[in-house]
């Protein structure tokens, strides 16, 4: 057996054991009597145990796709934001006071010295 046909049948077996432990936490029986026929359905057919897989793997795309933009606008507003409202509230006058630049002017002429060991 090929290692993709046994991740086809891993994908199956956890997608019918999750719909059929949420229809039973539920009491919801067209979940658990749904992943009964997709499972015994699965292992009859090798192209339909194909296309579920595929059709999940579509389907966790999207969702990764739609969280992954959902995290980061959290992660932005939540965290980033504050952070930068904190930093312009706070940080920018405790440096003005003490320069107001970090620029430091530096008059020197080079010589054949400062040439000789650069590093």
């Amino acid at each position: 057996m090929s290692e993709v046909r046994k991740e086809q049948y891993k994908t199956l077996l956890i997608l019918c054991a999750g719909l059929a432990l949420i229809g039973w936490r539920f009491h919801w029986w067209y979940l658990t009597i749904g992943a009964a026929v997709l499972l015994v359905s699965g292992l009859i057919s090798v192209s339909l145990l194909q296309k579920i897989a595929d059709a999940w793997m579509w389907i966790g795309e999207k969702i990764g796709a739609v969280m992954s933009r959902v995290i980061l606008s959290v992660v932005f507003v939540f965290v980033l934001t504050p952070i930068a409202v904190l930093y312009r509230a706070f940080g920018r006058k405790s440096r003005k006071e003490k320069r107001l630049s970090y620029f430091v002017e530096r008059n020197h002429t080079y010589t054949a010295a400062d040439l000789e060991k650069i590093f």
